[in-house]
């Protein structure tokens, strides 16, 4: 009776180990090798019982990265990053004039804003 305890934990872990790995993939929080690979199981014994327990891996965030031959500017209320050509430093890519309202000295973090005519005008 207990090794069919065991195994229904064991396969009820995969079974989650299978749908997170599902919802991560649709949100595009990892990539499918990382996925695979960077998952772990602890088996933890309390009273004679052991229950596999998935841990999933840390997910890594990469800031936004700038072309060549551009730069960020930020918006100082909203934060949002926006790309200037070096060459026509007066307007964003989007076609927004760079005021008093932008800073050319941007916090880029891994969850900044781009905009997101810029970003599909550049693929950023």
């Amino acid at each position: 009776m207990a090794s069919s305890c065991l195994s229904t934990t064991g396969s009820a872990a995969l079974a989650l180990a299978a749908q997170v790995r599902m919802i991560f993939r649709v949100q595009g929080l990892w990539t499918a090798a990382k996925l695979d690979s960077d998952y772990a199981t602890s088996a933890t014994s309390d009273s004679g019982e052991e229950s596999d327990e998935v841990i999933p891996p840390k997910p890594v965030f990469a800031a936004p990265e700038v072309p060549s031959g551009y730069q960020f500017v930020q918006h100082k209320k909203s934060k949002t990053l926006h790309l200037v050509d070096l060459k026509f430093p007066r307007s964003t890519e989007c076609g927004r004039a760079v005021n008093q309202n932008y800073t050319d000295k941007p916090v880029v973090r891994w969850d900044s804003a781009v905009c997101h005519l810029c970003k599909r005008k550049h693929k950023v």
